[in-house]
C-alpha cells in the first residue's frame, strides 16, 4: 500500500500566517493584505480577485532573493523537512496544494515535497486569472495525481489519500470522503475533519495521518 499525503500550506505548513501575508510584511503592505485576505475568507472575494489584487503589489518589488529570505524565517511547523523525508523513505508520496503563489510554494520542494501545486501568480508578466486555483480545484488535482500514480505505481498497489488542512479552502477536499487532519483549523474545518491536532509539532500531525489511511475501514475519496 502507498499512502499519499495532501498538505496545504497556509495555516498547516505555515504557522498562523500565509505566504501573501508574509510577503506583505516584507513589502510593509501588511494592512491591505490583511483586509483582502479577511474578505476573502469571508467569501467576499474569489481566491482569483485576491491574486489579481496582490499581483500589482509584488511587480517590481519582490525579488528571487527576498522571496527566499521569506521563505527560510517563515514560522514552518517543527519538522517539516524530517516529515517530507520520512514519507519519502517509506516510499509513500507527499503533495502540497496550496492556493499561493507558486514563486512562493514551489520552495517546498527543496524540503522534500514530491509534488507541488500553486497558484500561477508571475511576477515578470501579466496576470493570469486561468493559473489561479480555488478550493474546488484540491479535488480535481487530488484525483489527477492519483490517476498518475496509479499508472505509474504497481498495478496492485493500493493506493490511499490522507488530507491535511486548516481552512474553508479545503473544505471541498476534506468532504471528498478521503481521511483528513484537521491542522490548527477554524471551528468549520474540524467538524469536517476525521480528526484534528492543535500544536507545532508536524510528526505528529503525520502520525494521526498515517494511522488514519492505515485504517482498513477508511473511505476511499468519492468519483
Amino acid at each position: 500500500m502507498t499512502l499519499l499525503h495532501i498538505f496545504d500550506m497556509d495555516g498547516t505548513l505555515l504557522r498562523g500566517t500565509s505566504a501573501s501575508l508574509l510577503l506583505a510584511e516584507h513589502l510593509e503592505v501588511v494592512d491591505e493584505v490583511h483586509d483582502l485576505e479577511r474578505a476573502s475568507a469571508a467569501g467576499k472575494l474569489s481566491n482569483r480577485e485576491f491574486h489579481r489584487r496582490t499581483h500589482r503589489l509584488w511587480q517590481g518589488r519582490l525579488t528571487p532573493e527576498a522571496i527566499h529570505d521569506v521563505f527560510t524565517s517563515a514560522p514552518w511547523m517543527n519538522g517539516l523537512a524530517e516529515v517530507f523525508a520520512d514519507i519519502d523513505e517509506r516510499g509513500d508520496i507527499s503533495a502540497v496544494i496550496s492556493m499561493s503563489p507558486r514563486f512562493f510554494v514551489d520552495g517546498l520542494r527543496e524540503r522534500g515535497a514530491h509534488y507541488v501545486y500553486a497558484s500561477e501568480n508571475p511576477l515578470d508578466r501579466q496576470f493570469d486569472p486561468d493559473g489561479v486555483l480555488e478550493g474546488e480545484d484540491k479535488v480535481r488535482i487530488a484525483q489527477s495525481l492519483l490517476h498518475k500514480l496509479r499508472e505509474i505505481l504497481p498495478v496492485d498497489d493500493d493506493i490511499k489519500i490522507v488530507a491535511y488542512g486548516d481552512s474553508y479552502t479545503d473544505i471541498p477536499l476534506f468532504e471528498s470522503g478521503v481521511p483528513s487532519v484537521a491542522v490548527n483549523a477554524s471551528p468549520v474545518v474540524e467538524a469536517l475533519a476525521t480528526t484534528s491536532y492543535r500544536g507545532r509539532d508536524l510528526t505528529r500531525v503525520l502520525a494521526l495521518g498515517r494511522a488514519l489511511a492505515t485504517n482498513s475501514d477508511c473511505p476511499a475519496m468519492r468519483r
